[in-house]
């Protein structure tokens, strides 16, 4: 939030810099900041990434140890999700007025002394998919799921969750998305594998796991809970690099790494507040500091937030030229060019508003319904302009490119830096060699220019370019700026492809492909040949990991001046959310008979393309309610209708392997064991026929309830044991009570579900003997992958509960003569009021 307020909120930061996966990082030129400015440089650069991005990717790391259940007896934090969510739902694009968007994508995951990945909390959701009633019901939904799967329970074990979050995160990676770590916890480092101490140790040595984080251009966010009641600074020093006490990660960290920030609140009060900054932080509101209301030209947007006792009912904004703006506890309301965002709940009202062009400069003044003091009120602020690349002509390789960027308002409309004190500008340039090219940056009356001394061979380059405002008080703003891939125009003699500069093949809706095409122009020197090799560094979500590119590979020869099209494409092999990236090798060579004849210029094509899978919160209820207009079924067969497509399970290419299993303390082993070790081994899979409605295999009954009657109710998809007397684990969400059931996942990207037999429960045998069925469709996880998600399905903690419950259900007769193999007696099994709490 802003300084004041977040002083006494009990909140810190780093020098915090969010950074684009593969993108150009130029320092910033050094400032001399005010004291109250300090936050503003620290928030700005955490801003930086969302400048140039096409996205942003925000994991929520929740901690449900059973602290909470005292920190957190009313489960604020989940409000505080609510908050964040809704804010980050409303970030803005720098370039939205002109027709560009920004994807936010979030998902939930969760950690206590192990580590549970978003697909079995909250799965990535696109949170700005549709009008605001449908994010409304989208962020509804992530909190109730959240809510339900991560009650308190067990220790906290840092080391686990940043580990599955550095894996959860590591499909987002692509051009042009910003991924950011929101890390929520009420304790402290106490848990892990061997000891605290060594796993620190592991996580913080340079090159260590939080190295590679920021290395890789992720963000840690540290959101921490009663930090007066904690005897260490991890979080501290985890998320920023060093607590004053402690290191954590090369320090200081590098300045083309993604650095992070940290904030604290004393009470469930603060968290709410915590979670409420979210959004200004991440969009870089400089703070005002002292200067309150008076805000300077050049702002084009303004945040005042009130630290209130209750739930106001209104606050009213004067701005200088005398406009009234009411602005009610939530929602958005216009006023003669003003646009006012507010949300609140009893602890402060927050209100954003965008000035229309043009808008005075001056001192604003607020009131709210009840009264607030003004000492708890703050004001943050955004620049009023970004730069948009101006397009126009190819520069051509060889001599200085001329790259100009136009300067527009919050609005889209042309602007300048004439309002501004003074503007720092810096610019950073490389080719498709990986070495830096010569670059330089002068302001214009009308925008930037960029002067990039290029190469003969320079068929691409990437430009990056940076202005820190700073307005007539000396405050300095959020640093503007844009990223773009510039073709140039090679010599005559070489054919070209277009576009060079990036391929956007647009969005793959649910399983519909995405297509685009590239033209080949022959040179007017003479014959010459394209070659397009293999895809590289295709990255995509993990739920196609199996995607790849369609294109025409090889080459093509080129007769003088000829055209042609080279279509690419993607096709989806499931619906899901999120990017995909892909570098397209592409091989220009000149024109037989020319001077340069034998020579080849070499190109990476970055290839990129969105995944969508509209939520059904609208989608349903429209196709519910053409079929109920066009049909004169009963209400049932419709629903019937609605819900077929989604209830099946995914069967293509599906393969599996049966496995027995001796299971122990030290976890579970193959019988007889496999030569390499591994449990599972993706050379022994064998196809498994299987019906998408529902099958049963070697054991393991996979149904779906489809729940028809209840409209608002998705289908769930289960495992069950085939026969009576045994319990089963699975890959995916808890069992019953009981063990009678587990939950499956329609795609079977990998199910496991292992079969265990009441009687071997209730022996005293050390280890007990079980069965495993697993299911894969994913043709791309590798055995040590496959060893441990199956290793990860058969938690000893959860067997021992089982165990100590089957005996005690047991008679003392009974139980003594139960071994492994042994027939248990017809009255040995669960009593009618076992229960069982899960942690696998």
């Amino acid at each position: 939030m802003v300084l004041k307020w977040i002083s006494r909120l009990g909140v810190a930061f780093s020098a915090a810099a969010l950074a684009t996966a593969g993108g150009l990082l130029p320092a910033s030129a050094t400032q001399e900041n005010a004291p109250d400015d300090a936050l503003a440089t620290n928030a700005s650069q955490i801003a930086t990434c969302l400048q140039s991005a096409r996205s942003i990717s925000g994991l929520f790391l929740f901690d449900q140890s059973g602290s909470l259940s005292s920190n957190d007896p009313d489960e604020v934090r989940y409000e505080g999700l609510e908050t964040a969510l809704l804010s980050l739902s409303r970030l803005q694009h720098a370039s939205e007025a002109t027709g560009d968007s920004l994807d936010i994508e979030v998902a939930v995951s969760a950690f206590d002394g192990d580590y549970y990945p978003a697909r079995d909390v909250v799965g990535w959701t696109q949170l700005n998919d549709g009008e605001d009633a449908d994010r409304g019901e989208i962020i509804d939904q992530i909190v109730t799921t959240t809510a339900e799967r991560t009650q308190p329970e067990g220790g906290t074990n840092f080391e686990a969750a940043l580990e599955g979050a550095a894996e959860d995160l590591a499909d987002r990676g692509t051009r042009g998305n910003c991924r950011v770590l929101f890390w929520f916890t009420d304790g402290e480092f106490e848990r892990a594998e061997d000891s605290v101490e060594a796993a620190r140790e592991r996580m913080c040595r340079e090159d260590g796991l939080l190295d590679e984080m920021r290395a890789a251009g992720i963000t840690i966010i540290g959101l921490q809970l009663n930090m007066e009641d904690l005897d260490s600074d991890d979080l501290l020093s985890m998320a920023t690099g060093s607590s004053g006490t402690q290191d954590c990660g090369t320090v200081p960290v590098p300045s083309d790494w993604a650095n992070g920030a940290f904030l604290h609140a004393d009470d469930t009060a603060g968290l709410r507040r915590l979670f409420g900054s979210l959004g200004n932080i991440i969009e870089g509101c400089t703070p005002q500091g002292e200067r309150g209301a008076e805000i300077d030209p050049g702002v084009g947007r303004l945040n005042v937030t009130l630290e209130t006792l209750e739930q106001t009912e209104q606050v009213e904004l004067t701005a200088p030229d005398g406009t009234v703006i009411t602005a009610g506890p939530d929602g958005t309301v216009t006023e003669s060019g003003y646009t006012a965002v507010a949300h609140s709940d009893e602890s402060y009202h927050s209100v954003t508003v965008t000035l229309p062009p043009g808008a005075a400069s001056g001192t604003w003044s607020v009131s709210s319904v009840p009264e607030t003091e003004e000492e708890f009120t703050d004001w943050c602020v955004y620049p009023g302009v970004s730069l948009q690349h101006a397009g126009g002509d190819e520069p051509t390789a060889g001599q200085t490119a001329h790259i100009a960027f136009d300067v527009v308002d919050t609005h889209g409309g042309q602007a300048s830096f004439a309002d501004y004190e003074d503007v720092t500008l810096t610019a950073a340039a490389h080719g498709e060699d990986g070495h830096p090219r010569e670059a330089t940056a002068e302001m214009t009356d009308d925008g930037v220019v960029v002067a990039v001394d290029t190469e003969d061979t320079d068929a691409r380059i990437q430009v990056r370019v940076s202005a820190q405002p700073t307005t007539i008080s000396g405050l300095h703003l959020t640093p503007v700026g844009a990223e773009e891939g510039i073709a140039l125009a090679l010599s005559s003699v070489f054919p070209s492809v277009r576009p060079l500069d990036e391929l956007d093949l647009g969005s793959a809706v649910r399983q519909d492909p995405a297509t685009a095409e590239l033209t080949l122009s022959g040179s007017p020197d003479g014959p010459t040949e394209v070659c397009l090799g293999e895809p590289e560094t295709l990255t995509v979500p993990e739920e196609v990991s199996g995607d790849q590119l369609t294109v025409e590979t090889g080459c093509i020869g080129l007769d003088t001046g000829e055209t042609r099209t080279v279509e690419v494409s993607v096709t989806p092999g499931a619906p899901t959310v999120g990017n995909g990236e892909a570098d397209l090798p592409v091989r220009l060579s000149a024109a037989e008979g020319s001077e340069a004849a034998g020579t080849s210029v070499d190109v990476d094509l970055p290839v990129i393309w969105r995944y969508e899978d509209p939520r059904d919160v609208g989608a349903f209820f429209t196709v519910l309610t053409g079929l109920m207009l066009l049909s004169v079924l009963p209400l049932y067969l419709i629903l019937v209708a609605v819900k077929a497509a989604t209830a099946k399970y995914t069967t293509a290419r599906l393969q599996g392997e049966t496995i027995e299993l001796v299971i122990g303390p030290d976890g579970p082993r193959r019988e007889p064991a496999a030569p390499n070790g591994l449990l599972l081994d993706d050379s022994r899979l064998v196809p498994v026929p299987a019906d998408p409605g529902g099958f049963t295999h070697n054991g393991v009954r996979l149904g779906v309830e489809k729940k028809l009657l209840n409209p608002f109710s998705m289908p769930e998809f289960y495992a069950e044991p085939a026969a009576t007397g045994q319990r089963i684990l699975t890959s995916e969400q808890p069992p019953t009570a009981d063990g009678s059931r587990g939950r499956a996942t329609p795609g079977l990207g990998f199910f496991a579900a292992v079969l265990i037999d009441e009687h071997t429960l209730a022996g005293d045998e050390d280890e007990i003997r079980a069965t495993a069925v697993v299911l894969v469709t994913d043709t791309h996880l590798w055995s040590a992958d496959l060893d441990r998600l199956l290793r990860d399905t058969v938690p000893w903690s959860t067997i021992a509960q089982w165990r100590s419950q089957a005996k005690q259900s047991a008679t003392p007769a009974a139980a003594a003569s139960y071994t492994a193999g042994s027939t248990p007696p017809d009255d040995a099994g669960p009593s009618p009021g076992a229960s069982l709490t899960w942690r696998g």
